[in-house]
């Protein structure tokens, strides 16, 4: 089966590297976000999975080549592009997108980061055929996944790459087996969209509640990689400074924005509803302690 992935996440080198490995996949190519990603380049090379340039994903010519490559699927995951028609309609058998949030409900960027910032116990990820619109085809499988008290941008998004790989495989084998697969109607009605957009455009809102906040940071935390939603912005004392960890503690507080106690190597704001321990920070772009604040 020859299999074009279209990515502009290094983790699709995960999903190439399961496919190549399974014994009824005997081809996949991966198209990516530039020639300049040479990390993943390597990767790639590693496995022996060709390499196509995300700079031809929306050519006239991209669908005439997977003709000529005669590919059987495509799975979008976390594209950069919009793909269009012609080339959904170029695969053999059809073209896929594995989204990383449960649909209708999450459709959208950064789903993960939203499902932990909305408090939400369990997330998911879907695998659903592409049309037109954008997370809007009908569904092929789909995956639940627990949110712990402690998850972060970057492990649930990493737990819904491990889903989504199986996703694809249950796909890859349905074909195999000659089975119909699965095209389940979305409900409009259920539909949620994000876009781009930050809570509170990146800024922590001190009359939030500490619970509120504590997940607003955890949900942009993808430390050692840059985070869709950057570091949740604070200001204390006019001294503003990122947050990079902390943690909610319940108990009775001030004025939201003011400082409840000082730490040897925290500190704790009162908000609108407990207090926020903050732990680690950032300061003029890098990495500082929270002594360093001098607040």
């Amino acid at each position: 089966m020859r299999i074009l992935l279209v990515s502009g996440e290094s983790s699709v080198a995960r999903i190439a590297r399961s496919l190549k490995s399974a014994n009824d996949v005997s081809a996949c190519i991966c198209g990516v976000r530039s020639a300049t990603n040479r990390s993943l380049q390597n990767s790639l090379d590693r496995i022996g999975v060709a390499c196509w340039h995300s700079d031809s994903l929306t050519s006239d010519s991209l669908p005439r080549r997977m003709y000529e490559a005669e590919i059987d699927i495509l799975i979008s995951f976390r594209c950069p592009k919009i793909l269009p028609e012609s080339v959904l309609n170029a695969p053999k058998i059809g073209a896929f997108n594995l989204h990383t949030g449960p649909l209708p409900e999450y459709a959208g960027l950064n789903a993960p980061s939203w499902a932990i910032f909305n408090g939400e116990d369990y997330h998911g990820c879907t695998l659903h055929w592409m049309d037109p619109g954008i997370d809007t085809g009908n569904i092929v499988s789909a995956s639940r996944i627990p949110i712990s008290d402690s998850e972060t941008g970057i492990s649930l998004t990493g737990k819904c790459v491990e889903a989504g790989v199986n996703l694809i495989a249950e796909l890859v084998s349905l074909i195999r087996r000659g089975e119909a697969i699965p095209t389940t109607p979305q409900d409009p009605s259920s539909r949620v969209y994000y876009s781009k957009a930050v809570p509170n455009s990146g800024v922590v809102d001190w009359s939030w509640d500490s619970a509120k906040i504590e997940r607003f940071v955890r949900a942009s935390y993808f430390h050692p990689f840059t985070s869709p939603w950057g570091t949740p912005a604070a200001c204390v004392n006019g001294r503003i400074f990122g947050i990079l960890s902390g943690r909610a503690i319940q108990v009775i507080s001030g004025e939201p924005g003011t400082i409840a106690w000082r730490g040897e190597n925290y500190l704790d704001i009162a908000t609108g509803k407990g207090i926020m321990r903050i732990l680690e920070v950032v300061t003029d772009g890098q990495p500082s302690t929270v002594e360093e604040l001098g607040i």
